[in-house]
């Protein structure tokens, strides 16, 4: 099973910047999820210990797309790490993601999997 970090999108402009750049020269495999898209929400695994099923994105040496676990695409992956990054919404805000993504990470907690948090990903870790 391929190991990949885990990277949660809040908005189209929302980026990994250098955390991308980094796991790319690294070779490390990651899967993004883009939760402007509305399936993505119901993608995200509640815990590190679940597998998720990804498909590698055309042209982009490391970097995988989730889909659904009765896609006859792609491959099961392991989780490594999860990283989240910002978004101009509040933690205090009811949106459908937050509740797998607080679940993603207080798994990581519990199993010392790496994970970090940036501006509202901090705030929701």
């Amino acid at each position: 099973m391929r190991p990949v970090v885990v990277i949660l999108l809040h908005e189209p402009s929302d980026t990994p910047a250098y955390m991308e750049v980094y796991l790319t020269k690294r070779g490390i495999d990651y899967v993004t999820y883009e939760f402007w898209k509305d399936e993505m929400a119901n993608l995200v695994p509640a815990s590190v210990k679940n597998c998720i099923r990804c498909v590698k994105r055309d042209g982009e040496a490391c970097r995988f797309t989730p889909v659904s676990e009765t896609s006859v695409e792609g491959e099961y992956c392991c989780i490594r790490g999860v990283a989240s990054f910002g978004g101009s919404m509040s933690v205090n805000d009811e949106l459908p993601h937050y509740a797998p993504i607080l679940s993603l990470m207080r798994s990581c907690i519990e199993t010392r999997t790496p994970v970090i948090g940036h501006c509202l990903g901090g705030q929701l870790l």
